[in-house]
């Protein structure tokens, strides 16, 4: 399975960790220091989509993408939860998918996922406060899916957020950085290499160096001119280059 598309003009960087609600939020604050497109949170600790809500309202533009395990979870609760995470961040939502090598029963999962974001058209909102009218019922369809794997037939009761469809970020198109040793420049060096080459489009930052990398190889990258010196956007799509994908 692979992401959307990411742009590779750029590094894109992303922190992966897990843990309690407070230490995720304090990380998830310093990596929007370091300007990194989105904070990866992990299964094993709390649930990713509720903690990830509550690091929404810490922070202002980083996106927020949880890890997913479709071995235990519902495509509509998934779809619930991730349309409330992107409409709590104004849109910097996403998530990964874990749990499973098995390639049918994981695109049945973000088919249906997706199908239930889709079941809102895109003029369904009235949100008429003269009214009381929040939804023209006419612009929302019931969702009838039946697969090898999963079967689901309703309504979604939600609209996607102001980003579209969460993104759906794929680990392959991101290097562990804490593979590389050396100084900031050469760790910058390799990063830079790895890029411009197309072997990946970002790479990931474990929690316990991320303080050092934001402080130390970050500004070797912006000097570079391969990192941004401040976010452009305000969503997660915007932040990966991918407006219009």
């Amino acid at each position: 399975m692979t992401s959307e598309g990411l742009g590779r003009s750029q590094i894109h960087l992303a922190a992966m960790f897990s843990g309690a609600p407070d230490e995720i939020t304090s990380l998830g604050r310093t990596a929007e220091r370091g300007r990194f497109d989105f904070v990866v949170l992990h299964q094993g600790g709390p649930d990713p989509l509720t903690t990830l809500a509550a690091v929404s309202g810490a922070t202002e533009r980083i996106g927020l993408v949880a890890a997913v395990d479709i071995e235990s979870a519902e495509p509509f609760e998934v779809s619930r939860q991730l349309a409330t995470l992107d409409h709590l961040s104004a849109g910097r939502a996403g998530w990964s998918v874990t749990g499973t090598e098995n390639a049918t029963r994981a695109r049945e999962f973000v088919a249906l996922v997706h199908e239930f974001w889709d079941s809102w058209a895109d003029d369904a909102v009235l949100a008429d406060t003269d009214s009381g009218i929040y939804s023209d019922p006419g612009r929302i369809r019931s969702v009838d899916f039946a697969g090898d794997h999963f079967v689901a037939r309703g309504l979604a009761t939600l609209p996607t957020g102001p980003g579209g469809h969460p993104v759906l970020v794929s680990g392959s198109d991101f290097h562990d950085v804490s593979a590389f040793g050396g100084t900031p420049e050469r760790v910058a060096d390799e990063m830079i290499s790895r890029v411009q080459s197309a072997a990946c489009a970002g790479f990931t930052v474990p929690a316990d160096g991320l303080t050092e990398f934001v402080d130390s190889v970050v500004p070797v990258l912006v000097a570079r001119g391969v990192f941004r010196t401040g976010y452009a956007g305000t969503t997660l799509r915007e932040h990966l280059g991918l407006i219009g994908v």
